[in-house]
């Protein structure tokens, strides 16, 4: 049996439940600790970025106070989000009937059927 590995440290607290919900349910090797690592602090930014959001708004003030703008952590969070969908194909889970993995040949990006990435 392989060993079960260790969450990498400074994991908040939905890096480190997401770490051990897929560590308990999936076997990783190789490279693949790492990129489940890498995947567990992004979720931890996106989780920032939305208390961000949820504090300061969409909209916040520009530094003169005279109007507003896009608050930037909305595009990061935009970003992220991306971030999280692109570590997970990589990490290439079986799907959620457990019956497949995904094949990817290679990586260009995520796809939404009937639309735009």
């Amino acid at each position: 049996m392989t060993s079960r590995p260790k969450p990498p440290a400074g994991l908040a607290a939905g890096g480190r439940k997401l770490w051990r919900e897929l560590v308990d349910g999936y076997e990783f090797d190789g490279a693949e600790p790492r990129l489940l690592a890498e995947l567990c602090r992004q979720v931890d930014l996106v989780d920032a970025l939305e208390a961000a959001v949820a504090e300061h708004g969409v909209m916040v003030p520009t530094a003169d106070g005279d109007s507003v703008k896009l608050n930037t952590a909305v595009t990061e969070l935009r970003h992220g989000r991306l971030a999280v969908a692109r570590l997970i194909a990589a990490l290439r889970l079986p799907d959620e009937d457990g019956a497949k993995e995904q094949r990817r040949q290679g990586f260009r990006g995520v796809h939404v059927a009937g639309g735009a990435s």
